[in-house]
């Protein structure tokens, strides 16, 4: 089975329904598209691929573009050729775009016609006499590079710990010549889907090719987790460079439901967003990261996403620490029926392993909890571990998390062949408690401060929770100072503010310095003047 064949599936059940709308949010009616137009635009597409490409080894086509309403046709027509498609994002830094398409040895790529400009300004590596042709807004090039050497170079011996990263994250198996039955190799027909890379925050990125098996048992089992019908309508929170946007749309196209887009520069006006979700288009689920909902603030979660009238049935957060159960609670109004799910993985085990329904009890509860929300359940074909430091699984206690299965393999930078069943670690840490998990935070939020450790994910966990709190990062500046930046819901005094995470905090996981801002930034990586002025004072 494929991702194509599941959405294939669907639109011969409900051809004449929407499978996606596209909102540009500026006055003008939305665009629409059923799945009859979906399969024949993908398909006109893959004839024009098969007939302008030729493909050696593994086949693989880039994509560069915005969201718009062609983009989960120009995906399937990828898939259909088959190949799997690799997404470059228009805005990312050319210099990391660049490495990942050497890396990755591309050879064609799909730009959106609007965007051509953009590119070859952007690409400036390419050869001169590379040609294109078009077909239906995309611009088909052919790759080819002045200087083949992949330009990002390792710091501080990043790369030698990326390599032993995988090589111990591996099974035992062998995937030698004489032993290839219990193994996946990449250049199988219809083996992979997609193409991504890791962020590189501990390291150089990582190349990961998907394979549709690793990700088929995602979006089969969240169709049934959210119960999803022709009724619904997913948002497209995520984009094409993170693999949850796969779930989200697989798992619309896959049932017969409605796909809704939005561009990019909407989802950065939380109030405008709001707006379009849940009160022109009535989005029923909704899979996001906490950093996308607390964008929102408490006020505007509490009247739009979570009021007692929202149209959101399903509200799935992952790819970050989840909020705290305080938080939470602030921020559903009273009467509120919205499903609430914990979900968790990694982009090396594509894309989501674990899920956890709260409870209604616990999000009604008045009592105070110290643990954070637990991880949950394995997903459909997924195994989970928790090894201590000598690699051993344990059953109780502290430890890293391994995750795997026997198709839920990916490969990794230059890897040809993977043993079925390899487990990769993930260097997120948690704690079992009755067999329970409970994260603990990545080793890269693990700080030392005062001769002990602490996370920062927790002191936000516990800053959030605060009702004078709207939303808040922490960040730890320099390796020497521990600040918390803050949007209030109110006029508030920052010593106030302190002595009331005295009361939850011990003294070394108390901020160095509080700062009261307008509003967060838009990525977790703080670029705001007063992030640099508060790293400068001494």
């Amino acid at each position: 089975m494929t991702l194509q064949e599941l959405v294939q599936q669907a639109a011969c059940l409900y051809s004449d329904r929407i499978a996606v709308c596209f909102d540009e949010c500026n006055n003008q009616p939305p665009i629409y598209c059923n799945y009859k137009t979906l399969v024949k635009t993908a398909s006109e597409l893959s004839h024009f691929l098969r007939l302008n490409c030729d493909f050696e080894g593994i086949q693989e086509v880039g994509l560069y573009c915005y969201p718009g309403i062609n983009l989960p046709s120009w995906i399937l027509g990828i898939l259909q050729v088959p190949a799997a498609y690799a997404p470059i994002d228009p805005d990312s830094p050319p210099t990391l775009s660049t490495y990942f398409m050497k890396k990755c040895n591309l050879k064609y790529i799909l730009v959106d016609r609007k965007q051509i400009d953009k590119f070859i300004s952007s690409y400036d590596t390419l050869n001169s006499d590379t040609f294109s042709v078009e077909h239906n807004g995309l611009v088909l090039v052919k790759l080819g590079w002045k200087n083949t050497e992949a330009i990002l170079r390792p710091s501080d011996g990043k790369e030698q710990h990326e390599k032993e990263n995988i090589k111990n994250s591996k099974s035992s198996g062998n995937c030698s010549e004489g032993n290839s039955e219990g193994c996946i190799h990449v250049r199988l027909k219809d083996c992979l889907a997609y193409v991504l890379h890791t962020s590189g925050t501990t390291g150089l990125p990582k190349i990961v090719r998907v394979p549709h098996a690793c990700i088929i048992p995602n979006v089969q089992h969240f169709r049934v987790l959210f119960k999803i019908t022709q009724e619904d309508v997913l948002f497209l929170a995520s984009p094409l460079t993170f693999d949850p946007s796969v779930v989200e749309i697989f798992v619309a196209l896959s049932s017969g439901a409605s796909l809704l887009i939005v561009p990019n520069s909407v989802k950065m006006l939380p109030s405008k967003l709001a707006a379009v979700l849940f009160a022109h288009h009535r989005v029923t689920v909704l899979q996001a990261t906490p950093t996308l909902l607390r964008r929102f603030g408490s006020q505007l979660i509490k009247s739009a996403v979570l009021s007692a009238s929202t149209s959101l049935r399903v509200l799935a957060l992952g790819g970050e620490a989840f909020p705290s159960l305080t938080a939470l609670r602030n921020w559903r109004e009273e009467g509120n029926r919205t499903q609430i799910f914990n979900i968790y993985g990694i982009t090396e085990v594509s894309s989501w392993a674990t899920f956890y329904r709260i409870p209604e009890k616990m999000l009604n509860s008045t009592l105070q909890c110290d643990l954070p929300v637990q991880l949950g359940f394995p997903l459909l074909g997924t195994v989970v571990e928790v090894r201590d430091a000598n690699g051993f699984p344990i059953q109780e206690g502290d430890g890293q998390v391994f995750l795997g299965g026997r198709s839920r393999v990916c490969f990794l930078d230059e890897e040809m062949t993977v043993p079925l069943g390899t487990m990769r670690a993930t260097g997120d840490f948690v704690t079992v408690r009755g067999g329970e998990m409970f994260f603990l935070g990545r080793k890269d939020s693990q700080i030392k401060r005062h001769g002990k450790r602490l996370n920062t994910e927790h002191v936000q966990q516990v800053a959030e929770g605060l009702q004078q709190v709207e939303s808040c990062a922490v960040t730890w500046c320099n390796q020497e100072k521990l600040i918390l930046f803050v949007v209030s819901t109110e006029d508030v005094v920052k010593d106030d503010l302190f002595k009331e995470l005295q009361k939850y905090l011990p003294s070394h996981e108390i901020p160095d310095e509080l700062l009261l801002v307008d509003a967060l930034p838009l990525t977790s990586h703080v670029h705001s003047q007063s992030f640099r002025r508060a790293c400068a004072d001494p």
